[in-house]
């Protein structure tokens, strides 16, 4: 759809009206139209105030690669909507890093100005997968077959699970394996390339990441603590001999791989991932010589996003599948106890989320009390909707609260909303181990340490997409060697994981970026 609208206050109206039905005709959820109207009546009103009168805008909608988008353009003088808040180059480079990052992960707006036209892309929302509803419906009917096949006698029951269902299920799974493994290699190239200055990341970039790997290791400690503690899993006999250790360099060793085709037919997460960075590092170090594989590369991470997205639509489905073979094969009872890990990984994110909190408020004096008040309805945003780009607003509005510098808060918010995943990190290695506990399956020392990596870099690859964290967990608990069924039950509890790791995320933002802060001499510190 194209039209042309005058811009004025009453058609800045008629044109987020107008996307808005567009949004609701796509099946975009509500949270999302409120989003997609904010961003073009704030676009519009900058361009409003400084376009000549009588500027006629365009509106287009449509779809890229399966996913829906709006443009807004005008034909006239360079004025860019987006430079209201950049102060200098590098708050404008942060913004750009910004926007080509979340420009996948959800709503996003990118400005160009080309053959004297000025552009704004906005890439809308996802489409919404469903939710709790279609995993409830699905798990009911599984238990309504399971029960009526059941009735038919044991021996029916085994034919229709081994030659029916489980087929169907591998099927679904090697799809969707299949696509998240290229999902995950142009996820973490797309992100390296879009770095785009690299002397963005030199002294204050360098350091701010310090910070936050620092931060993501100790949630990962935790999370291993926590697990060796309450589950027993891990095999902690006979030491760590040679061989334990000749083991475990084995293993890391073997994230380089031997060929460029392999970690895609063999879904290694971490050979995967360590191609990407490497064919990253080397794209950014060409600069311009690169500019149109980056471009190619961006297109191709949009694809694969929306692919799993799609794809996504049929996890009920898949559900359905598992839990149907669960009840046939008489593993009822691995549902049940799923409890312990579903409730061990909500305690531990609300522990980690109110230590970091109190450490942070301690040592800079906020004041526990007002640092709270700051704090928790960030927390609670973050668990109510379950999408760390709605937070990004009132997280700068915190920080800005905070006293932070403006220089260092345009830097650190894009790279702490993609980097800090301490709930991530937890979530994924409280499952491996609460579920390997569930299935009594031991984990040896060189695994866990295995494990306990992969947990940590993926965190940094899953996309924040609907679908993303279950694409990964399909993957590495594969490689832990867990039975298939374990993702179906994953699945049915992953929107009270995703809404509790959200929280832990965007809390630590905020916490991670008050430490980077103090560590450059960059907040005000409050007596």
């Amino acid at each position: 759809m194209k039209k042309n609208y005058l811009l004025t206050s009453e058609n800045i109206d008629a044109i987020s009206d107008k996307i808005a039905s567009y949004m609701e005709k796509e099946k975009i959820n509500s949270t999302g139209i409120i989003k997609g109207r904010l961003t073009v009546e704030t676009l519009l009103l900058a361009w409003l105030e400084k376009a000549p009168a009588n500027t006629e805008v365009v509106l287009e909608t449509g779809k890229r690669f399966f996913r829906p988008y709006a443009r807004l353009s005008f034909a006239g003088q360079q004025i860019n909507p987006l430079e209201n808040n950049a102060v200098d180059a590098l708050d404008a480079e942060a913004m750009n890093y910004f926007n080509s990052v979340m420009a996948n992960v959800g709503l996003s707006t990118t400005y160009k100005y080309r053959d004297g036209k000025n552009i704004v892309d906005i890439k809308l929302p996802m489409v919404n997968i469903g939710g709790i509803g279609k995993i409830a419906i699905s798990i009911l009917l599984a238990f309504v077959t399971g029960y009526a096949i059941n009735l038919a006698g044991p021996n029916i029951a085994k034919i229709v699970a081994t030659e029916v269902i489980q087929p169907l299920f591998k099927m679904m799974l090697s799809l969707l394996s299949g696509i998240a493994t290229f999902m995950i290699f142009f996820s973490v190239l797309s992100g390296i390339c879009n770095v785009g200055n690299i002397a963005i990341l030199s002294n204050m970039g360098t350091r701010v990441l310090g910070v936050i790997l620092k931060r993501n290791f100790i949630a990962l400690i935790f999370g291993i603590v926590i697990c060796t503690a309450l589950f027993g899993v891990v095999e902690l006999g006979g030491g760590m001999d040679l061989s334990v250790l000749k083991t475990i360099f084995q293993m890391l060793i073997g994230i380089v791989p031997g060929s460029l085709l392999q970690p895609f037919v063999d879904g290694n997460t971490l050979q995967i991932i360590f191609l990407a960075m490497t064919t990253g590092i080397i794209l950014l170090i060409l600069d311009q010589q690169a500019k149109g594989v980056i471009a190619f590369v961006n297109e191709l991470n949009a694809v694969f996003m929306t692919a799993v997205t799609y794809f996504c639509k049929s996890i009920p489905f898949i559900v359905y599948l598992s839990f149907t073979n669960v009840i046939l094969n008489g593993n009822l009872v691995y549902v049940i106890k799923v409890w312990k890990p579903l409730l061990v990984f909500v305690v531990a994110a609300i522990c980690y989320i109110l230590l970091e909190t109190f450490y942070t408020a301690w040592r800079f004096k906020f004041g526990i009390k007002n640092y709270f008040k700051l704090a928790m309805p960030l927390t609670v945003l973050a668990f109510s909707t379950a999408s760390s780009s709605a937070c990004i607003p009132l997280l700068d509005k915190l920080c800005t609260n905070l006293g932070v510098d403006k220089k260092l808060l345009g830097f650190s918010l894009p790279v702490s909303q993609i980097l800090v995943n301490t709930g991530t990190i937890n979530s994924f290695i409280i499952v491996l181990m609460g579920f390997s506990e569930v299935c009594n399956i031991a984990i040896p020392i060189p695994r866990l340490i295995v494990m306990a990596l992969a947990c940590y870099i993926i965190a940094i690859a899953k996309p924040t997409i609907p679908g993303g964290a279950i694409s990964v967990m399909a993957i590495l608990m594969a490689q832990a060697l867990l039975p298939e069924y374990c993702l179906a039950i994953y699945i049915a509890v992953d929107i009270l994981i995703d809404m509790t790791a959200t929280s832990v995320n965007v809390t630590s933002s905020l916490n991670t970026l008050i430490l980077a802060a103090d560590d450059l001499g960059m907040v005000k510190k409050k007596e």
